[in-house]
Protein backbone atom coordinates (compact mmCIF):
# COMPACT_ATOMS: atom_id res chain seq x y z
CA UNK A 1 0.00 0.00 0.00
CA UNK A 2 1.42 3.25 -1.53
CA UNK A 3 1.72 5.87 1.76
CA UNK A 4 1.42 9.73 -0.25
CA UNK A 5 2.89 12.71 1.06
CA UNK A 6 0.10 15.14 2.13
CA UNK A 7 0.16 18.69 4.36
CA UNK A 8 -1.09 17.82 8.08
CA UNK A 9 -3.10 21.41 7.50
CA UNK A 10 -4.73 20.52 4.02
CA UNK A 11 -5.90 17.25 5.94
CA UNK A 12 -6.99 19.52 9.10
CA UNK A 13 -8.96 21.61 6.56
CA UNK A 14 -10.84 18.16 5.38
CA UNK A 15 -11.76 17.55 8.26
CA UNK A 16 -13.01 21.27 8.93
CA UNK A 17 -15.05 21.12 5.87
CA UNK A 18 -16.65 18.37 6.47
CA UNK A 19 -17.46 19.44 10.06
CA UNK A 20 -21.18 21.05 9.22
CA UNK A 21 -24.38 19.69 11.45
CA UNK A 22 -24.02 15.70 12.07
CA UNK A 23 -20.27 15.59 10.91
CA UNK A 24 -17.74 15.01 12.99
CA UNK A 25 -14.77 12.56 13.94
CA UNK A 26 -17.34 9.59 14.43
CA UNK A 27 -18.25 9.74 10.53
CA UNK A 28 -14.31 8.68 10.00
CA UNK A 29 -14.94 5.63 11.37
CA UNK A 30 -18.28 5.35 9.34
CA UNK A 31 -15.77 5.35 6.32
CA UNK A 32 -14.00 2.89 7.57
CA UNK A 33 -10.94 5.16 8.62
CA UNK A 34 -10.43 4.91 12.59
CA UNK A 35 -9.79 8.58 14.60
CA UNK A 36 -5.89 7.42 14.97
CA UNK A 37 -5.49 7.33 11.46
CA UNK A 38 -6.78 10.46 10.60
CA UNK A 39 -4.60 12.04 13.45
CA UNK A 40 -1.70 10.58 12.40
CA UNK A 41 -1.97 11.35 9.29
CA UNK A 42 -2.34 14.95 10.25
CA UNK A 43 0.77 14.77 11.93
CA UNK A 44 3.44 12.86 10.10
CA UNK A 45 2.40 14.41 7.09
CA UNK A 46 1.77 10.38 4.87
CA UNK A 47 -1.22 9.20 4.59
CA UNK A 48 -2.22 6.17 2.55
CA UNK A 49 -3.94 6.07 -0.74
CA UNK A 50 -6.72 3.68 -0.06
CA UNK A 51 -7.64 6.48 3.41
CA UNK A 52 -6.84 9.23 0.63
CA UNK A 53 -9.53 7.72 -1.57
CA UNK A 54 -11.73 7.11 0.98
CA UNK A 55 -11.94 10.96 1.93
CA UNK A 56 -12.20 12.70 -1.33
CA UNK A 57 -14.96 10.03 -2.20
CA UNK A 58 -16.58 11.09 0.95
CA UNK A 59 -16.21 14.21 -0.07
CA UNK A 60 -17.57 14.04 -3.28
CA UNK A 61 -20.80 12.07 -1.68
CA UNK A 62 -21.08 15.73 0.08
CA UNK A 63 -20.70 17.65 -3.05
CA UNK A 64 -23.38 15.79 -4.69
CA UNK A 65 -25.73 16.40 -1.62
CA UNK A 66 -24.93 20.28 -1.81
CA UNK A 67 -25.97 19.99 -5.69
CA UNK A 68 -29.45 18.95 -4.37
CA UNK A 69 -30.15 21.64 -1.98
CA UNK A 70 -32.56 24.52 -3.69
CA UNK A 71 -30.10 27.44 -3.47
CA UNK A 72 -32.82 29.49 -1.82
CA UNK A 73 -31.60 33.08 -0.73
CA UNK A 74 -31.37 32.24 3.13
CA UNK A 75 -29.27 29.30 2.12
CA UNK A 76 -27.08 30.92 -0.48
CA UNK A 77 -24.62 31.88 1.24
CA UNK A 78 -23.82 28.62 3.75
CA UNK A 79 -24.41 26.86 0.21
CA UNK A 80 -21.89 28.82 -1.54
CA UNK A 81 -19.33 28.95 0.97
CA UNK A 82 -19.41 25.30 1.77
CA UNK A 83 -19.43 24.48 -1.45
CA UNK A 84 -16.23 26.22 -2.81
CA UNK A 85 -14.39 25.38 0.65
CA UNK A 86 -15.13 22.12 -0.46
CA UNK A 87 -13.47 23.41 -4.08
CA UNK A 88 -10.55 24.51 -2.19
CA UNK A 89 -9.67 21.74 -0.62
CA UNK A 90 -10.18 19.26 -3.49
CA UNK A 91 -8.08 21.42 -5.99
CA UNK A 92 -5.38 21.21 -3.20
CA UNK A 93 -5.62 17.41 -2.74
CA UNK A 94 -5.68 16.98 -6.13
CA UNK A 95 -2.51 19.21 -6.62
CA UNK A 96 -0.85 17.19 -4.17
CA UNK A 97 -1.65 14.05 -5.44
CA UNK A 98 -0.18 14.80 -8.84
CA UNK A 99 2.61 16.04 -7.32
CA UNK A 100 3.29 12.48 -5.02
CA UNK A 101 2.81 10.83 -8.38
CA UNK A 102 5.27 12.75 -10.38
CA UNK A 103 7.62 11.76 -7.37
CA UNK A 104 6.69 8.12 -7.76
CA UNK A 105 8.39 8.83 -11.31
CA UNK A 106 8.79 5.68 -12.92
CA UNK A 107 8.79 3.84 -9.93
CA UNK A 108 4.77 2.68 -10.81
CA UNK A 109 5.34 -0.53 -11.50
CA UNK A 110 2.22 -2.48 -10.14
CA UNK A 111 -1.12 -1.99 -10.97
CA UNK A 112 -2.16 -1.28 -7.30
CA UNK A 113 0.33 2.63 -8.25
CA UNK A 114 -0.78 2.80 -11.33
CA UNK A 115 -4.39 2.64 -10.06
CA UNK A 116 -3.57 5.78 -7.41
CA UNK A 117 -3.53 8.15 -11.04
CA UNK A 118 -6.04 6.44 -12.71
CA UNK A 119 -7.98 7.76 -8.99
CA UNK A 120 -6.36 11.25 -9.17
CA UNK A 121 -7.13 11.94 -12.40
CA UNK A 122 -10.75 11.23 -11.71
CA UNK A 123 -10.86 13.41 -8.55
CA UNK A 124 -9.62 16.19 -10.84
CA UNK A 125 -11.88 15.81 -13.30
CA UNK A 126 -14.58 15.34 -10.14
CA UNK A 127 -13.52 18.53 -8.61
CA UNK A 128 -14.29 20.58 -12.10
CA UNK A 129 -17.40 19.29 -12.57
CA UNK A 130 -17.89 20.78 -8.19
CA UNK A 131 -16.36 23.72 -9.38
CA UNK A 132 -18.84 24.02 -12.60
CA UNK A 133 -22.04 23.41 -10.02
CA UNK A 134 -20.66 25.88 -7.54
CA UNK A 135 -21.16 28.44 -10.41
CA UNK A 136 -24.10 27.31 -11.70
CA UNK A 137 -25.42 28.10 -7.84
CA UNK A 138 -23.86 31.14 -7.85
CA UNK A 139 -26.20 31.91 -11.45
CA UNK A 140 -23.00 31.93 -13.92
CA UNK A 141 -24.67 29.86 -16.03
CA UNK A 142 -22.24 30.69 -19.04
CA UNK A 143 -19.18 30.00 -16.99
CA UNK A 144 -20.45 26.31 -15.47
CA UNK A 145 -21.40 25.62 -18.92
CA UNK A 146 -17.53 26.67 -20.33
CA UNK A 147 -16.18 24.36 -17.36
CA UNK A 148 -18.73 21.74 -18.28
CA UNK A 149 -17.64 21.91 -21.92
CA UNK A 150 -14.11 21.37 -20.94
CA UNK A 151 -14.49 18.71 -18.56
CA UNK A 152 -16.49 16.75 -21.53
CA UNK A 153 -13.54 17.50 -24.11
CA UNK A 154 -10.78 16.13 -22.02
CA UNK A 155 -12.68 13.15 -20.90
CA UNK A 156 -13.15 12.47 -24.61
CA UNK A 157 -9.53 13.47 -25.00
CA UNK A 158 -8.19 11.30 -22.63
CA UNK A 159 -10.31 8.21 -23.76
CA UNK A 160 -9.01 8.74 -27.33
CA UNK A 161 -5.50 9.12 -26.27
CA UNK A 162 -6.05 5.25 -24.58
CA UNK A 163 -7.39 4.14 -27.32
CA UNK A 164 -4.20 5.06 -29.38
CA UNK A 165 -2.01 3.68 -26.69
CA UNK A 166 -4.04 0.35 -26.49
CA UNK A 167 -3.44 0.51 -30.66
CA UNK A 168 0.00 0.79 -30.09
CA UNK A 169 0.53 -1.77 -28.21
CA UNK A 170 -1.01 -4.52 -30.41
CA UNK A 171 0.51 -2.79 -33.47
CA UNK A 172 3.88 -2.85 -31.95
CA UNK A 173 3.60 -6.86 -30.79
CA UNK A 174 2.41 -7.87 -34.55
CA UNK A 175 -1.17 -8.24 -33.82
CA UNK A 176 -2.13 -5.76 -36.43
CA UNK A 177 -5.80 -6.61 -36.51
CA UNK A 178 -6.40 -5.65 -33.24
CA UNK A 179 -4.83 -2.02 -33.28
CA UNK A 180 -6.78 -1.65 -36.42
CA UNK A 181 -9.99 -1.82 -34.82
CA UNK A 182 -8.68 0.28 -31.26
CA UNK A 183 -7.44 2.92 -33.85
CA UNK A 184 -10.53 2.78 -35.78
CA UNK A 185 -12.66 3.25 -32.33
CA UNK A 186 -10.39 6.27 -31.55
CA UNK A 187 -10.99 7.65 -35.78
CA UNK A 188 -15.01 7.49 -35.16
CA UNK A 189 -15.15 9.11 -31.58
CA UNK A 190 -12.67 12.12 -33.11
CA UNK A 191 -13.16 12.31 -36.77
CA UNK A 192 -10.85 15.29 -36.93
CA UNK A 193 -7.71 13.10 -35.60
CA UNK A 194 -5.63 12.43 -37.98
CA UNK A 195 -2.91 10.92 -35.56
CA UNK A 196 -5.46 7.68 -35.72
CA UNK A 197 -5.97 8.06 -39.41
CA UNK A 198 -2.33 7.95 -39.77
CA UNK A 199 -1.79 5.04 -37.50
CA UNK A 200 -4.83 2.90 -39.25
CA UNK A 201 -2.71 3.26 -42.72
CA UNK A 202 0.52 2.54 -40.93
CA UNK A 203 -0.91 -1.12 -39.46
CA UNK A 204 -3.14 -1.66 -42.95
CA UNK A 205 0.60 -1.48 -44.59
CA UNK A 206 1.75 -4.68 -42.37
CA UNK A 207 -1.57 -6.24 -42.51
CA UNK A 208 -1.30 -10.40 -43.46
CA UNK A 209 -5.31 -10.44 -43.91
CA UNK A 210 -7.37 -9.44 -46.31
CA UNK A 211 -6.88 -8.79 -49.76
CA UNK A 212 -2.97 -6.92 -49.31
CA UNK A 213 -4.07 -5.01 -52.42
CA UNK A 214 -6.94 -3.35 -50.73
CA UNK A 215 -5.13 -3.15 -47.89
CA UNK A 216 -2.42 -1.16 -49.50
CA UNK A 217 -5.48 1.09 -51.55
CA UNK A 218 -7.02 1.70 -48.42
CA UNK A 219 -3.59 2.62 -46.40
CA UNK A 220 -2.95 5.21 -49.32
CA UNK A 221 -6.55 6.53 -49.14
CA UNK A 222 -6.14 7.16 -45.53
CA UNK A 223 -2.52 9.25 -46.35
CA UNK A 224 -4.48 11.21 -49.01
CA UNK A 225 -4.81 14.09 -46.66
CA UNK A 226 -2.06 17.11 -46.78
CA UNK A 227 0.00 18.45 -43.52
CA UNK A 228 1.90 20.98 -43.53
CA UNK A 229 5.74 21.13 -42.41
CA UNK A 230 4.91 22.80 -39.06
CA UNK A 231 2.69 19.85 -38.10
CA UNK A 232 4.22 17.34 -35.51
CA UNK A 233 2.73 14.50 -37.24
CA UNK A 234 4.35 15.58 -40.73
CA UNK A 235 7.42 13.45 -40.08
CA UNK A 236 5.36 10.41 -39.42
CA UNK A 237 2.78 10.74 -42.29
CA UNK A 238 6.31 10.94 -44.61
CA UNK A 239 7.39 8.08 -42.76
CA UNK A 240 4.39 6.20 -43.45
CA UNK A 241 4.33 7.20 -47.57
CA UNK A 242 7.74 5.92 -47.38
CA UNK A 243 6.78 2.35 -45.94
CA UNK A 244 3.62 2.42 -48.46
CA UNK A 245 6.07 3.11 -51.44
CA UNK A 246 8.45 0.30 -49.69
CA UNK A 247 5.64 -2.08 -49.96
CA UNK A 248 4.42 -1.01 -53.11
CA UNK A 249 5.42 -4.40 -56.04
CA UNK A 250 3.66 -3.16 -58.68
CA UNK A 251 7.08 -0.96 -58.32
CA UNK A 252 10.29 -3.06 -59.47
CA UNK A 253 12.71 -3.26 -56.33
CA UNK A 254 14.61 -0.58 -57.80
CA UNK A 255 11.79 2.09 -57.56
CA UNK A 256 10.63 0.99 -54.30
CA UNK A 257 13.74 1.35 -52.79
CA UNK A 258 14.39 4.60 -54.21
CA UNK A 259 11.09 6.25 -53.94
CA UNK A 260 10.52 4.73 -50.59
CA UNK A 261 14.31 6.73 -49.73
CA UNK A 262 13.18 9.87 -50.35
CA UNK A 263 10.61 10.49 -48.10
CA UNK A 264 12.31 8.50 -45.24
CA UNK A 265 15.22 11.27 -45.92
CA UNK A 266 12.95 13.88 -46.13
CA UNK A 267 11.43 12.92 -42.91
CA UNK A 268 15.04 12.17 -40.56
CA UNK A 269 16.25 15.29 -42.20
CA UNK A 270 13.09 17.36 -40.99
CA UNK A 271 13.32 16.18 -37.76
CA UNK A 272 17.23 16.75 -36.88
CA UNK A 273 16.53 20.14 -37.59
CA UNK A 274 14.21 20.36 -34.99
CA UNK A 275 16.08 18.91 -32.51
CA UNK A 276 13.60 16.09 -32.32
CA UNK A 277 16.76 13.43 -32.85
CA UNK A 278 14.78 10.35 -30.67
CA UNK A 279 11.98 10.89 -33.24
CA UNK A 280 14.67 10.85 -35.99
CA UNK A 281 15.79 7.34 -35.35
CA UNK A 282 12.93 5.66 -36.75
CA UNK A 283 12.46 7.26 -40.01
CA UNK A 284 16.40 7.00 -39.70
CA UNK A 285 16.00 3.47 -39.07
CA UNK A 286 13.86 2.71 -42.17
CA UNK A 287 16.40 4.38 -44.60
CA UNK A 288 19.45 2.14 -43.30
CA UNK A 289 17.62 -0.61 -43.98
CA UNK A 290 16.66 0.45 -47.86
CA UNK A 291 20.22 2.63 -48.43
CA UNK A 292 21.86 -1.19 -47.20
CA UNK A 293 19.53 -2.79 -49.95
CA UNK A 294 20.50 -0.14 -52.66
CA UNK A 295 24.15 -1.16 -51.86
CA UNK A 296 23.34 -4.94 -52.26
CA UNK A 297 22.12 -4.33 -55.73
CA UNK A 298 24.88 -2.49 -56.57
CA UNK A 299 27.54 -5.10 -55.52
CA UNK A 300 25.71 -7.69 -57.02
CA UNK A 301 26.04 -5.99 -60.22
CA UNK A 302 29.66 -4.84 -59.70
CA UNK A 303 30.74 -8.15 -58.74
CA UNK A 304 32.94 -7.11 -55.51
CA UNK A 305 32.62 -4.36 -53.02
CA UNK A 306 35.20 -2.10 -54.61
CA UNK A 307 32.55 -0.73 -56.21
CA UNK A 308 32.21 3.24 -54.79
CA UNK A 309 28.89 3.04 -55.10
CA UNK A 310 28.04 0.16 -53.19
CA UNK A 311 30.66 0.89 -50.62
CA UNK A 312 29.16 4.65 -50.39
CA UNK A 313 25.69 3.27 -49.62
CA UNK A 314 26.82 0.28 -46.89
CA UNK A 315 28.39 3.71 -45.12
CA UNK A 316 24.94 5.24 -44.96
CA UNK A 317 23.65 2.60 -44.33
CA UNK A 318 25.75 1.73 -41.10
CA UNK A 319 25.63 5.65 -39.49
CA UNK A 320 21.68 5.18 -39.98
CA UNK A 321 21.81 2.53 -37.71
CA UNK A 322 24.33 3.61 -35.23
CA UNK A 323 22.18 6.62 -34.93
CA UNK A 324 19.10 4.89 -34.11
CA UNK A 325 20.83 3.17 -31.28
CA UNK A 326 22.51 6.31 -29.59
CA UNK A 327 19.16 7.83 -29.81
CA UNK A 328 17.42 4.65 -28.35
CA UNK A 329 19.00 4.49 -25.14
CA UNK A 330 19.00 1.11 -23.45
CA UNK A 331 17.75 2.02 -19.84
CA UNK A 332 15.08 4.04 -21.13
CA UNK A 333 13.88 2.59 -24.65
CA UNK A 334 14.75 -1.23 -24.06
CA UNK A 335 12.59 -2.54 -27.21
CA UNK A 336 14.50 0.23 -29.57
CA UNK A 337 17.55 -0.23 -28.69
CA UNK A 338 17.10 -3.85 -29.42
CA UNK A 339 15.56 -3.59 -32.06
CA UNK A 340 18.69 -1.10 -33.40
CA UNK A 341 21.03 -3.67 -32.39
CA UNK A 342 19.41 -6.50 -33.85
CA UNK A 343 19.28 -4.38 -37.16
CA UNK A 344 22.77 -3.67 -37.13
CA UNK A 345 23.60 -7.42 -36.65
CA UNK A 346 22.00 -7.68 -39.60
CA UNK A 347 24.02 -4.92 -41.54
CA UNK A 348 27.30 -6.97 -40.69
CA UNK A 349 25.54 -10.87 -41.29
CA UNK A 350 24.56 -9.13 -44.84
CA UNK A 351 27.52 -6.93 -46.05
CA UNK A 352 29.28 -8.99 -48.15
CA UNK A 353 33.08 -9.71 -48.66
CA UNK A 354 35.35 -11.47 -50.62
CA UNK A 355 37.61 -12.83 -48.42
CA UNK A 356 36.53 -15.89 -45.96
CA UNK A 357 38.16 -13.94 -43.03
CA UNK A 358 36.71 -11.07 -43.39
CA UNK A 359 33.32 -12.70 -43.56
CA UNK A 360 33.83 -14.63 -40.32
CA UNK A 361 34.44 -11.34 -38.73
CA UNK A 362 31.33 -9.43 -40.12
CA UNK A 363 29.59 -12.33 -38.52
CA UNK A 364 31.06 -12.52 -35.13
CA UNK A 365 30.02 -8.48 -34.91
CA UNK A 366 26.67 -9.87 -36.36
CA UNK A 367 26.44 -12.72 -33.24
CA UNK A 368 27.44 -9.78 -30.89
CA UNK A 369 24.92 -7.47 -31.74
CA UNK A 370 22.13 -10.27 -31.79
CA UNK A 371 23.29 -11.54 -28.51
CA UNK A 372 23.13 -8.38 -26.41
CA UNK A 373 19.36 -7.91 -27.97
CA UNK A 374 18.47 -11.47 -27.45
CA UNK A 375 19.27 -11.04 -23.62
CA UNK A 376 17.51 -7.66 -23.02
CA UNK A 377 14.29 -9.34 -25.10
CA UNK A 378 14.22 -12.27 -23.00
CA UNK A 379 15.38 -9.63 -19.67
CA UNK A 380 12.21 -8.11 -20.85
CA UNK A 381 9.79 -11.09 -21.67
CA UNK A 382 9.35 -9.24 -25.12
CA UNK A 383 8.63 -12.78 -27.37
CA UNK A 384 7.27 -11.99 -30.18
CA UNK A 385 10.93 -9.81 -31.08
CA UNK A 386 12.64 -12.41 -29.28
CA UNK A 387 11.04 -15.11 -32.28
CA UNK A 388 12.22 -12.52 -34.76
CA UNK A 389 15.52 -12.11 -33.73
CA UNK A 390 16.02 -16.16 -33.78
CA UNK A 391 15.29 -15.96 -37.38
CA UNK A 392 18.00 -13.62 -38.46
CA UNK A 393 20.26 -15.77 -35.78
CA UNK A 394 19.29 -18.79 -37.75
CA UNK A 395 20.45 -17.01 -41.06
CA UNK A 396 23.42 -16.66 -38.82
CA UNK A 397 24.43 -20.28 -38.43
CA UNK A 398 24.17 -21.39 -41.84
CA UNK A 399 26.32 -18.35 -42.83
CA UNK A 400 28.70 -19.43 -40.51
CA UNK A 401 28.56 -22.84 -41.81
CA UNK A 402 29.74 -22.22 -44.66
CA UNK A 403 32.34 -20.28 -43.69
CA UNK A 404 34.45 -23.45 -41.87
CA UNK A 405 35.96 -26.04 -42.88
CA UNK A 406 35.79 -28.56 -39.44
CA UNK A 407 32.62 -28.65 -37.68
CA UNK A 408 29.81 -27.38 -40.28
CA UNK A 409 27.16 -30.13 -38.73
CA UNK A 410 27.29 -28.48 -35.17
CA UNK A 411 26.44 -25.36 -37.32
CA UNK A 412 23.42 -27.02 -38.96
CA UNK A 413 22.09 -28.48 -35.50
CA UNK A 414 22.43 -24.70 -34.03
CA UNK A 415 20.32 -23.24 -36.81
CA UNK A 416 17.41 -26.04 -36.72
CA UNK A 417 17.37 -25.62 -33.20
CA UNK A 418 16.98 -22.24 -33.28
CA UNK A 419 14.17 -21.94 -35.84
CA UNK A 420 12.37 -24.51 -33.49
CA UNK A 421 12.96 -22.38 -30.23
CA UNK A 422 11.20 -19.45 -32.53
CA UNK A 423 8.50 -21.59 -33.64
CA UNK A 424 7.82 -22.82 -29.78
CA UNK A 425 7.11 -18.56 -29.24
CA UNK A 426 4.79 -18.49 -31.53
CA UNK A 427 1.49 -19.59 -33.06
CA UNK A 428 0.02 -19.54 -36.03
CA UNK A 429 -2.21 -15.92 -35.46
CA UNK A 430 1.71 -14.71 -35.93
CA UNK A 431 0.92 -14.78 -39.23
CA UNK A 432 3.71 -13.73 -41.26
CA UNK A 433 6.10 -14.56 -38.62
CA UNK A 434 4.95 -18.18 -38.61
CA UNK A 435 5.33 -18.43 -41.99
CA UNK A 436 9.07 -16.96 -41.96
CA UNK A 437 10.09 -19.11 -38.87
CA UNK A 438 8.43 -22.39 -41.12
CA UNK A 439 10.72 -21.19 -44.38
CA UNK A 440 13.53 -20.72 -42.12
CA UNK A 441 13.49 -24.31 -40.82
CA UNK A 442 12.67 -25.29 -43.77
CA UNK A 443 15.93 -23.71 -45.10
CA UNK A 444 18.31 -24.74 -42.52
CA UNK A 445 16.89 -28.64 -43.08
CA UNK A 446 17.69 -28.49 -46.55
CA UNK A 447 21.00 -26.74 -46.16
CA UNK A 448 22.35 -29.60 -44.52
CA UNK A 449 24.58 -31.91 -47.09
CA UNK A 450 23.35 -34.49 -45.10
CA UNK A 451 19.91 -33.72 -44.99
CA UNK A 452 17.74 -37.39 -44.52
CA UNK A 453 14.74 -38.10 -46.38
CA UNK A 454 12.35 -37.71 -43.52
CA UNK A 455 13.79 -33.90 -43.07
CA UNK A 456 13.29 -33.41 -46.92
CA UNK A 457 9.47 -34.52 -46.26
CA UNK A 458 8.78 -32.20 -43.40
CA UNK A 459 10.68 -28.96 -45.53
CA UNK A 460 8.17 -29.76 -48.50
CA UNK A 461 5.27 -29.81 -45.79
CA UNK A 462 6.70 -26.71 -44.04
CA UNK A 463 6.71 -24.84 -47.36
CA UNK A 464 3.41 -26.03 -48.23
CA UNK A 465 1.59 -25.97 -45.70
CA UNK A 466 3.01 -23.38 -43.49
CA UNK A 467 4.51 -20.59 -46.12
CA UNK A 468 3.06 -20.46 -49.30
CA UNK A 469 -0.55 -20.06 -47.86
CA UNK A 470 0.53 -16.68 -46.28
CA UNK A 471 2.08 -15.41 -48.79
CA UNK A 472 0.54 -13.50 -51.70
CA UNK A 473 1.99 -13.34 -55.21
CA UNK A 474 0.74 -9.88 -55.88
CA UNK A 475 1.84 -8.00 -52.54
CA UNK A 476 4.54 -10.45 -51.18
CA UNK A 477 5.66 -11.59 -54.76
CA UNK A 478 9.89 -12.24 -53.90
CA UNK A 479 8.82 -14.27 -50.96
CA UNK A 480 6.08 -16.25 -52.84
CA UNK A 481 8.61 -16.51 -55.63
CA UNK A 482 11.73 -17.62 -53.03
CA UNK A 483 9.54 -20.33 -51.39
CA UNK A 484 9.01 -21.70 -55.03
CA UNK A 485 12.30 -21.87 -55.66
CA UNK A 486 13.36 -23.31 -52.24
CA UNK A 487 10.22 -25.62 -52.59
CA UNK A 488 11.59 -26.99 -56.27
CA UNK A 489 14.84 -27.96 -54.63
CA UNK A 490 13.33 -30.06 -52.19
CA UNK A 491 11.44 -32.18 -55.10
CA UNK A 492 14.49 -32.45 -56.67
CA UNK A 493 16.25 -33.61 -54.29
CA UNK A 494 14.03 -35.86 -52.86
CA UNK A 495 13.28 -36.96 -56.48
CA UNK A 496 17.15 -37.78 -56.26
CA UNK A 497 16.92 -40.23 -53.75
CA UNK A 498 14.24 -41.88 -54.83
CA UNK A 499 15.73 -42.50 -58.26
CA UNK A 500 14.47 -39.22 -59.91
CA UNK A 501 10.73 -39.89 -59.27
CA UNK A 502 9.19 -38.63 -62.16
CA UNK A 503 6.08 -37.25 -59.75
CA UNK A 504 8.78 -35.41 -57.63
CA UNK A 505 10.68 -33.77 -60.64
CA UNK A 506 6.85 -32.70 -62.33
CA UNK A 507 5.93 -30.89 -59.19
CA UNK A 508 9.82 -29.33 -58.41
CA UNK A 509 9.26 -28.15 -62.57
CA UNK A 510 5.90 -26.32 -61.40
CA UNK A 511 7.06 -24.80 -58.40
CA UNK A 512 10.22 -23.41 -60.54
CA UNK A 513 8.22 -21.90 -63.41
CA UNK A 514 6.27 -19.88 -60.78
CA UNK A 515 9.29 -18.67 -59.40
CA UNK A 516 10.49 -17.30 -62.88
CA UNK A 517 7.60 -16.08 -63.74
CA UNK A 518 8.29 -12.90 -61.24
CA UNK A 519 7.60 -9.60 -62.85
CA UNK A 520 10.59 -7.73 -61.73
CA UNK A 521 13.27 -8.82 -64.01
CA UNK A 522 16.38 -7.15 -62.34
CA UNK A 523 15.19 -9.44 -59.14
CA UNK A 524 18.99 -10.53 -57.89
CA UNK A 525 17.46 -14.23 -57.95
CA UNK A 526 15.97 -14.34 -61.29
CA UNK A 527 19.49 -15.94 -62.61
CA UNK A 528 19.82 -18.87 -60.41
CA UNK A 529 15.68 -19.34 -61.02
CA UNK A 530 16.22 -19.36 -64.40
CA UNK A 531 19.31 -22.17 -64.18
CA UNK A 532 17.47 -24.35 -61.90
CA UNK A 533 14.95 -24.30 -64.70
CA UNK A 534 17.08 -25.09 -67.18
CA UNK A 535 18.64 -28.15 -65.00
CA UNK A 536 15.42 -29.74 -64.34
CA UNK A 537 14.60 -29.46 -68.02
CA UNK A 538 17.53 -31.46 -68.46
CA UNK A 539 16.86 -34.05 -66.26
CA UNK A 540 13.20 -34.04 -67.55
CA UNK A 541 14.30 -34.69 -71.05
CA UNK A 542 17.41 -36.11 -70.70
CA UNK A 543 17.30 -38.76 -67.88
CA UNK A 544 13.28 -39.08 -67.63
CA UNK A 545 13.16 -39.68 -72.04
CA UNK A 546 10.34 -37.19 -71.80
CA UNK A 547 9.42 -35.18 -74.38
CA UNK A 548 10.18 -31.64 -74.78
CA UNK A 549 6.65 -30.17 -75.59
CA UNK A 550 5.50 -32.66 -72.57
CA UNK A 551 7.76 -29.89 -70.50
CA UNK A 552 6.43 -27.04 -71.79
CA UNK A 553 2.79 -27.97 -71.02
CA UNK A 554 4.01 -28.54 -67.11
CA UNK A 555 1.29 -25.68 -65.46
CA UNK A 556 2.84 -22.79 -62.58
CA UNK A 557 1.19 -22.60 -59.82
CA UNK A 558 -1.33 -20.63 -59.27
CA UNK A 559 -1.56 -16.80 -58.88
CA UNK A 560 -2.64 -16.82 -55.45
CA UNK A 561 -1.08 -19.48 -53.37
CA UNK A 562 0.64 -23.16 -54.13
Amino acid sequence: MTKIPIDGKLLRGIRKSLKVPNRNYEEFGAWGLSYHTVQRAEREGLITDESLSIIITEMLKRASELDKVDPLPQQESHTSRTTDSLVEIMRMAGDRLIRSQQALGKAINSPAELNVLAVTMQELLESGRVQAMADSFRGEAELADEKLRTIQKATESAYVRSLKDRGDNWARNGQYSKAIQVYRQANQIDPDDLEAQLRIAESLLSLRIGDPVQNLKESRRLLSFKIPKSSSLWADWTTCHGIATYRDTSLSVSKRLAGSAKHFIAATKHLQDSGKLFRAATPASHLGIVVFRQGLAIFSHAGNQSSGAAAAKFKQAHEMFEFAIKQWNKLDFPYLWALGKKRLGNYWQLLPEVEPSARRRNLDNALRNYQGALELYKDKGFVLAQAQLLFSMSDLHLARAKTVVNGTSKHYRRAVDTCIESLDLLTREHREDWAYACYNLADAYLSNPSVSESQIEKAIDLLKNEVLPVYHRRFDETEWSDTHFRLAEAYQLLAERRSFDRNLIVLAISSIKGACAISDLAYPALQSYRQRLKELKNIFVLTLNEKPETFDVIEPPSDLHC
